[in-house]
């Protein structure tokens, strides 16, 4: 499948939130916001594009791509941290499938 210019967008604040955001942690008090901060950036990124777009699977899946290198730098490869992404990751895009059938948004209104 391929991914167009206005799926790219949506790529943006989880790759500047995986990968800029975590060389700002000085102590635990910040590690533990950041953390909450990554995983509501990703949320909020999986359900407006899950409504926004025509969606496709392959969204989530990309995005579990992009984590799994950051789990290797960040987390000491803590595998506790990616199945709880990896299981909230796809929770959302189902949620956002979901609220897209009840939220009309019409192709003018949508984010291109």
């Amino acid at each position: 499948m391929k991914i167009s210019k206005r799926e790219c967008i949506y790529f943006i604040p989880i790759i500047v939130s995986f990968y800029i955001l975590p060389l700002f942690i000085t102590n635990i008090k910040l590690s533990i916001f950041l953390t909450a901060f990554i995983f509501l950036v990703c949320i909020m990124s999986i359900i407006f594009y899950a409504i926004n777009l025509k969606s496709n699977i392959i969204y989530p899946i990309l995005c579990i791509l992009i984590y799994l290198p950051t789990n290797n730098i960040y987390n000491d490869k803590n595998w506790t941290y990616a199945l709880i992404y990896i299981i909230l990751i796809f929770l959302c895009y189902f949620i956002g499938k979901a609220l897209s059938k009840f939220i009309y948004v019409d192709d003018m209104q949508r984010i291109s």
